[in-house]
């Protein structure tokens, strides 16, 4: 991979979705946090981060990159 993004529209497609971002996930990186809903329809997470405040600035990133389409403009 070329970039820390796992492109999801090839793996939509495949039977078992879940098990192929968790392959990808297994090869390209460290530390993770998976969130998703489970199968009684509640949102669950589980994370290899032991410390609750790596974990919260870590999803804090994600939370500004989503929000701001990724987009940072460069100071000039």
């Amino acid at each position: 991979m070329k970039d820390n993004v796992i492109h999801l529209d090839r793996i939509r497609r495949t039977k078992n979705p879940v098990r192929s971002v968790c392959k990808l996930a297994a090869e390209e990186f460290r530390e993770l946090v998976i969130i998703g809903e489970d199968k009684d329809g509640k949102i669950q997470m589980i994370t290899t981060m032991p410390e609750p405040a790596d974990l919260l600035w870590f999803l804090k990133v994600c939370e500004h990159g989503i929000l701001s389409r990724g987009v940072e403009e460069e100071d000039e």
